[in-house]
């Protein structure tokens, strides 16, 4: 669980979020990384419950939302809606069904995936906590939360300001 929420997950939410206009492959690499830490998770999932009957601490309860939220992104993901174009024929137009639909599948998809990716570094908290790890356990997640937070709070800066830029540039050419 630990590989599939501390690393794969987040890194594949990050290809998703910020890399889409970059790099070509970014949808092949978020695909991979999102079905390897479902699988890891359902594995994990399934360990504990061969282990553990019911969840007595927040750790398990949580665990058993992300198994929700987890299973209902992997859903979205495969009945995500055809590709559409601005630029072409009938999806030229903003007001059409698919386009909005589009839009709205995209907004629900990346709001429900990060609220799953916070969720997950509460669960590993709080797994970190309940195993009553060594100092050294925790010097890492540490580390590696405040990365992912640094990572995540840097690209959402430079998304933020790359669209106002944009924005504004677009305002001054029609002008």
């Amino acid at each position: 669980m630990y590989i599939a929420w501390g690393l794969m997950l987040p890194f594949g939410a990050l290809l998703g979020r910020y890399y889409q206009w970059s790099c070509k492959k970014w949808f092949v690499a978020h695909v991979v990384l999102q079905v390897l830490g479902t699988l890891f998770t359902f594995i994990g999932f399934v360990l504990v419950f061969m282990v553990s009957s019911q969840p007595s601490f927040p750790h398990g309860v949580i665990g058993i939302v992300l198994m929700f939220s987890i299973s209902q992104q992997f859903l979205t993901g495969f009945i995500r809606p055809w590709h559409c174009k601005k630029s072409k024929g009938q999806f030229q137009n903003a007001d059409s069904f698919r386009y909005k639909w589009k839009q709205c599948w995209r907004i629900y998809h990346q709001v429900s995936g990060l609220i799953s990716i916070m969720l997950g570094f509460v669960q590993i908290t709080l797994g970190v906590l309940l195993i009553n790890g060594p100092s050294s356990v925790w010097i890492i997640w540490s580390l590696l939360l405040s990365m992912w937070l640094l990572v995540f709070l840097g690209h959402e800066i430079a998304h933020f300001s790359c669209s106002k830029l944009s924005t504004k540039h677009s305002k001054i050419q029609n002008n």
